[in-house]
């Protein structure tokens, strides 16, 4: 079984509130990374774990598997642990959603440890 990639995602930063829906060119940010994880050549399966209904149909929308988790997360690793007990895998990349130049060689790289 390959890897997965989920990306943890919020719309209430505190620094840059719904940066992750930043546009880039006419997509948002979130989803160019999203993009550019599925292009890797060793993940089977890109997810985002969200608790905002917004993010969750903008994504759907470009044809995103999304799963909603709780509001109460204090940071993104918590919100990928309860995203990540409703998907079977063996190894999970965590990558943050705010990351549109990331690299699908790196994602390469790190499926292989």
């Amino acid at each position: 079984m390959k890897p997965i990639v989920i990306i943890p995602a919020r719309l209430k930063s505190l620094r840059f509130p719904n940066k992750i829906l930043l546009d880039i060119h006419g997509v948002p940010m979130i989803e160019h990374v999203r993009r550019r994880a599925l292009l890797s050549k060793y993940i089977d399966e890109v997810y985002v774990a969200t608790c905002d209904e917004k993010i969750k149909e903008t994504l759907e929308a470009f044809g995103a598997k999304v799963i909603m988790t709780s509001k109460s997360h204090k940071n993104g690793t918590l919100r990928v642990a309860e995203a990540a007990k409703k998907i079977d895998c063996n190894k999970i990349i965590l990558i943050q959603g705010d990351e549109p130049l990331l690299l699908p060689s790196q994602l390469d790289q790190m499926s292989k440890i």
